[in-house]
């Protein structure tokens, strides 16, 4: 959920656990049984306090707008070039207009 960045609230939750690492899309964490109803309600603060959008879905990123006649082989030969892609050079993402089925 890009809304919220989970580090950053379990940070502040840290006393519930006997472990705890990670950053804001991913955490490690280890916890006494007895503590889960605990760390449920001050998760459950934090979202209300924080007016955090659960439903906000992630954004898309769109590099450029196309319309069908306008991919030509030259165009991915030039994309090609653009390689290799990964987490530092995502793959771009083209929205197109006016296709027909």
């Amino acid at each position: 959920i890009e809304a919220l960045n989970l580090f950053e609230m379990l940070d502040q939750m840290r006393d519930l656990f006997t472990y705890f690492g990670g950053h804001h899309a991913a955490v490690g964490l280890t916890m006494p049984s007895e503590n889960v109803t605990i760390l449920q309600e001050k998760m459950n603060q934090y979202i209300v306090d924080h007016q955090i959008d659960l439903m906000r879905g992630p954004e898309l990123r769109i590099d450029e707008v196309l319309l069908p006649n306008e991919v030509t082989v030259e165009r991915i030969d030039e994309l090609k070039l653009l390689a290799p892609f990964g987490t530092d050079n995502p793959l771009p993402q083209f929205l197109f207009r006016q296709v027909q089925a």
